[in-house]
């Protein structure tokens, strides 16, 4: 899912955790670990309520960290970054104040995803499980990928609509682009996805 994106078009490759920022513990997990020892289930009314975001705290260091990209779609993150709870933080409380729980994305795939579980965790997808038909510009399952994995693979491009009509008009662009300049490199360092596709399929 990391792409270095400038604008739409990006989509879903491997993301690697990073680091913990070394003042995580002190400005996030220990003022969250307080809240919880006096909210053992709080709901989301309850973090709401006891300013207990601290989570927001690690956004710069989730923007430094990956490069402002979001995990889900590898679109750039412009006045739209937020903080994922991949395992949601009222079902599972305890991965709230996790720096491994996060994942930077644009706040309305955040909105998208919701508590959803059964999409596909950015830091374990696999190279290729994800591929793009040249001819539509759509998002497809590799089918090649485990078979377990599939239905998963449908699931994410559905929950985040990337073959929705602004993601698949703005690949249309880029690829178009490329087509004129045939420019491979900047397809790499901005539309990695895009690139590895294109030389899979020697367009």
């Amino acid at each position: 899912m990391v792409a270095l994106c400038t604008g739409e078009g990006g989509d879903v490759i491997p993301v690697a955790l990073q680091a913990e920022p070394v003042d995580f513990v002190a400005r996030v997990k220990a003022p969250g670990e307080a809240f919880l020892r006096v909210n053992r289930s709080p709901s989301s009314k309850d973090f709401t309520n006891a300013k207990a975001d601290y989570w927001r705290r690690a956004l710069p260091d989730m923007k430094i960290k990956y490069s402002s990209r979001c995990a889900y779609s590898a679109m750039p993150l412009i006045g739209d970054a937020s903080i994922d709870h991949f395992l949601p933080k009222v079902p599972y409380p305890t991965q709230a104040y996790s720096w491994a729980n996060y994942r930077l994305c644009l706040g309305r795939l955040n909105g998208k995803k919701g508590s959803d579980l059964t999409v596909l965790d950015p830091f374990v997808i696999q190279p290729n499980w994800f591929q793009l038909d040249l001819a539509t510009l759509f998002v497809v399952p590799n089918p090649d990928a485990p078979a377990v994995i599939i239905p998963r693979i449908q699931r994410t491009i559905s929950i985040f609509d990337l073959n929705g009509s602004i993601m698949v008009t703005a690949r249309f662009d880029i690829y178009m682009a490329y087509l004129r300049n045939r420019d491979i490199q900047f397809l790499l360092d901005f539309y990695p996805f895009i690139a590895v596709e294109v030389v899979r399929q020697q367009a």
